[in-house]
């Protein structure tokens, strides 16, 4: 069980990182989108959109079907790492290295005599 715990964490982190990455391809979409429109949209860069991606999901006008894709992938994104931490959870559960348990008293071997 905790190597399918560990594959569920691998493809969460891979689906975090593929959110990711169509967040900074849809933002950079409607960031350019904005742009051919001209008016205001927002002071966002290209850097600042691949280093926070999820800004461009602000974006009003011709970007705002990129800018719906980039919310949704936003989503995807947090629903992935919510998926990560639950399988991180799991696995260190099931791999953790209990402490033996103590005899309780009254079972077990008699106690030392110290005579």
């Amino acid at each position: 069980m905790a190597v399918v715990a560990l594959i569920v964490l691998f493809l969460a982190l891979a689906s975090a990182v593929a959110s990711w990455g169509v967040a900074v391809t849809e933002g950079l979409k409607a960031k350019g989108a904005a742009d051919a429109a001209g008016g205001p949209h927002g002071s966002a860069s290209a850097v600042q959109l691949v280093l926070w991606p999820f800004a461009a999901r602000l974006l009003a006008g011709p970007a705002a079907d990129h800018a719906r894709r980039v919310g949704k992938a936003q989503v995807a994104f947090i629903a992935a790492l919510m998926i990560a931490a639950a399988a991180i959870s799991v696995y260190s559960n099931l791999t953790a290295v209990r402490p033996p348990l103590a005899h309780p008293a009254g079972q077990g071997s008699a106690a030392p005599s110290k005579s």
